[in-house]
């Protein structure tokens, strides 16, 4: 696969209309996504009133549960459009216990200890481009910033030794249903640790051709960067049923952090 940089707004394009249908109407399954709610409001170790912050919410898929569970919730979106979907995903009687915010994860639109806990779900931590200085470690920085002292912050990611046998062995993927179809090609940049993708995404008659990079971090550096940036490494999973995390065998790693008192700046 020739692999192309993605241009700067890359992000309006993979998650435009195409995905945005395809993720709220053919593939989201409300019973899975309240287990994945319920699995992280006990890793977080919240209750009800506590304030939460659903970092890159989407189109608020999860915001609907966390809001069911007596939450006061706030997502935050770089796209003007998931946020109006997730406005109207959600039922009126709880919109009143939540916020939604457009803005950029790097520089949060908060105040200082604003949350007690802030959460990254569905693989939206890696799509930024290595630099100097290191764009995640400001991320965890901004994070750590705005939760209360003690807070905790929840985030998936994908698990990258399953990911590169897939890339490997699997270099071409798909996945279709009722009047849907998701073409992918993948390739893995081993210098840059960046899973390299193009996806053909086609439903009923319409086909509309994307991608994107994602850096693929292993638990040490995740472990690492967190440490860095003034967390304490709480708990790993493997997945969303409180499985052990598997370097080989388990899909996700998620990770629980928790805001130490020491800032490390």
């Amino acid at each position: 696969m020739k692999r192309q940089t993605p241009h700067q707004n890359w992000q309006n394009d993979y998650f435009g209309d195409a995905y945005l249908e395809l993720y709220a109407s053919y593939l989201y399954d409300p019973k899975e996504v309240q287990s994945e709610t319920e699995f992280v409001i006990e890793a977080l170790n919240l209750n009800k009133g506590d304030a939460l912050l659903d970092l890159a919410c989407g189109f608020g898929k999860h915001l609907h549960f966390f809001l069911k569970k007596g939450m006061k919730a706030f997502g935050l979106d770089i796209s003007l459009k998931y946020l109006q979907s997730a406005r109207n995903l959600i039922p009126k009687i709880h919109l009143r216990k939540l916020s939604l915010v457009r803005g950029d994860m790097r520089t949060l639109p908060f105040g200082k200890e604003s949350f007690d806990a802030v959460c990254c779900l569905f693989n939206s931590f890696g799509y930024f481009p290595p630099g100097n200085p290191d764009p995640y470690m400001g991320i965890l920085r901004e994070i750590r910033r705005i939760l209360k002292p003690g807070g905790r912050f929840f985030l998936e990611v994908p698990n990258k030794k399953p990911v590169l046998s897939m890339v490997r062995n699997s270099p071409q993927t798909l996945q279709c249903g009722n009047g849907f179809l998701i073409h992918e090609l993948w390739d893995y940049d081993e210098d840059q640790c960046t899973l390299h993708n193009k996806t053909t995404f086609t439903i009923e008659d319409r086909q509309t051709r994307v991608g994107y990079q994602l850096y693929l971090f292993s638990r040490g550096e995740l472990a690492s960067l967190f440490k860095k940036t003034g967390f304490r490494v709480i708990q790993t999973f493997g997945d969303y049923e409180d499985s052990p995390y598997s370097l080989t065998g388990s899909p996700y790693l998620l990770i629980v952090g928790e805001k130490t008192g020491t800032n490390p700046d």
